[in-house]
């Protein structure tokens, strides 16, 4: 099991990961610091709200992807299994989200 260091909203924080998923990881953790500091910037606000309403910024922008995605699939001839796999890469990554907020909401 591999371990992480990220940083969100200016808290470092250790986290285990499996093998090969470090990057991975790290780029959605990059994600939301993204969406924490711009909620933050400007605004006063605890760390745990701040986490939370970043999470659901990148989620919602995720599930507007996946519709999107879904209703311009037939304008870019997609597979219908290629609109489900990145369909279901979107909600994969929408719930690790989910998970790593309320991780970090409860350190």
């Amino acid at each position: 099991m591999a371990k992480v260091n990220i940083i969100i909203g200016g808290q470092s924080y250790t986290f285990a990961c499996g093998d090969g998923q470090e990057v991975k990881l790290q780029k959605i953790a990059s994600l939301l610091n993204e969406k924490v500091l711009m909620i933050k910037n400007g605004h006063l606000m605890n760390d745990s709200m701040a986490l939370v309403m970043g999470a659901l910024i990148a989620i919602g922008e995720l599930s507007d992807k996946c519709d999107e995605l879904i209703l311009n699939q037939e304008k870019n001839m997609l597979s219908q299994e290629d609109v489900e796999n990145t369909v279901n890469s979107i909600e994969k990554a929408s719930n690790q989200i989910s998970n790593l907020a309320l991780i970090i909401e409860n350190a």
